[in-house]
């Protein structure tokens, strides 16, 4: 639900629109807003101090310097939320893009998120021993060597929790809209991309939108 409410903001009417119920003024996050400060509803799946506790344990977490207490956050806007929202994604993405370029595939924090989500370690399937190698990501090119955020770290840990929330935390363009600027291919691009002739300069890129709109403005004057 919370995926679907997300990608509403998307796809705005024509009344959220011209009522300016978008953005920070958006129904999904005056939602977030009145959760966030007033907490779940008594009657919600979750119920009400879902979010005032930590679910996942973590090394950094446990041993971080100060108490953590999600439950005492003080009041904050839908703008606020928002904002920080969007630069947690941006460090994110930066963290996940030196993680992934590392080569490390043996850090996963998914069997120890589980474990203690479950109460029970016999409720874990059991995976390979490459799998379990490096459980909290803490060793050589582990996750938690591109990061000292807890809050980072935290959300991965519910990223693999709940893995089909990743499109709503991440916020890369799609490799097939990658633009190197550089001149060439997408350091993020597949495999396949290396096939592809080199794309365009960001000075080329220019002219060339340049020269579409000067036939755009001549188009209009015939």
């Amino acid at each position: 639900c919370c995926a679907t409410a997300a990608a509403s903001t998307n796809a705005l009417s024509r009344n959220e629109l011209d009522t300016g119920a978008h953005g920070d003024n958006s129904t999904f996050w005056k939602l977030v807003e009145k959760r966030f400060d007033e907490g779940f509803p008594t009657e919600s799946c979750d119920g009400p101090v879902f979010a005032s506790v930590v679910h996942f344990d973590h090394p950094n977490i446990t041993n971080y310097h100060e108490a953590i207490n999600p439950g005492v956050h003080g009041q904050w806007t839908a703008g606020d939320l928002r904002k920080m929202w969007k630069d947690i994604q941006s460090d994110y993405d930066t963290v996940m893009t030196k993680f992934t370029a590392s080569g490390n595939h043996n850090s996963s924090f998914t069997k120890a998120a589980m474990i203690l989500e479950t109460g029970n370690e016999e409720d874990i399937e059991e995976e390979n021993d490459d799998d379990c190698d490096d459980v909290f990501g803490v060793e050589e090119k582990g996750f938690c060597c591109f990061t000292n955020s807890i809050v980072i770290i935290y959300l991965q840990m519910w990223m693999n929790a709940r893995p089909g929330m990743t499109g709503c935390v991440s916020r890369k363009v799609p490799k097939g809209m990658q633009i190197s600027l550089t001149g060439g291919s997408a350091s993020l691009g597949s495999e396949s991309d290396s096939n592809k002739p080199p794309r365009s300069s960001p000075e080329t890129a220019g002219a060339l939108v340049s020269a579409a709109i000067k036939e755009l403005a001549n188009a209009k004057k015939q």
